[in-house]
């Protein structure tokens, strides 16, 4: 297994879920498009299931095998991935809350406790 995996098999469904709705549903033309009913609820409820599942599958599949993490090295992947599309970046707002979580972990640590 992955040493550097964060996030055990047992939470993967509730990082689906979450990464559905932060990256999918919420911050995104979608949810404007299903308020203003051009996505009925039945249609959003089936696409985001649909997008769940797909999370979930592909999370686990990452988590199991970990060879399956060096498809952007050696140029070949059982994952299809587009070339054409632009690239992520960490929104200003992400990165605010990227400082925060490590400010707090290192607050946290046993390595400080000890030394209070």
């Amino acid at each position: 297994m992955n040493k550097n995996l964060v996030v055990s098999k047992r939470k993967l469904p509730d990082l689906s879920l979450m990464l559905a709705l932060n990256c999918v549903r919420n911050n995104t033309s979608l949810e404007r498009l299903h308020g203003k009913g051009k996505i009925s609820d039945k249609e959003m409820k089936e696409f985001m299931k649909g997008v769940v599942n797909n999370l979930y599958n592909t999370l686990f599949l990452l988590s199991t095998f970990e060879e399956l993490l060096d498809f952007a090295t050696d140029g070949k992947s059982v994952f299809v991935y587009p070339t054409n599309w632009d690239k992520p970046e960490l929104s200003a707002k992400d990165q605010q809350a990227l400082v925060f979580a490590i400010g707090m972990r290192s607050v946290n640590s046993p390595i400080n406790e000890k030394e209070g």
